[in-house]
């Protein structure tokens, strides 16, 4: 999906608690086509969001995998490598 605005009322969940949850259009009584932009707001988000002159970002994993040192060096100013 390339913009949140283009899911429906039937892909969002809502939790009462961890094991009970309920449709959006269920919960708010959406009528069919209601929660949609128009086909022509649609249309105009798909354009948006395709177009783009950003080069991808070359990530290597978390920043701590990342850092120099061995590994299970504590790092300066750990509050866990502090005797207390």
């Amino acid at each position: 999906m390339e913009h949140p605005a283009l899911i429906g009322p039937r892909a969002v969940e809502i939790l009462d608690n961890l094991a009970d949850g309920r449709l959006l259009e269920e919960i708010y009584g959406y009528e069919p086509g209601w929660g949609y932009p128009s086909a022509q707001d649609r249309d105009r988000i798909i354009a948006i969001m395709a177009a783009t002159n950003e080069a991808e970002t070359r990530t290597e994993g978390p920043p701590e995998t990342a850092e120099a040192g061995r590994p299970g060096t504590k790092a300066a100013g750990d509050v866990r490598s502090m005797d207390i």
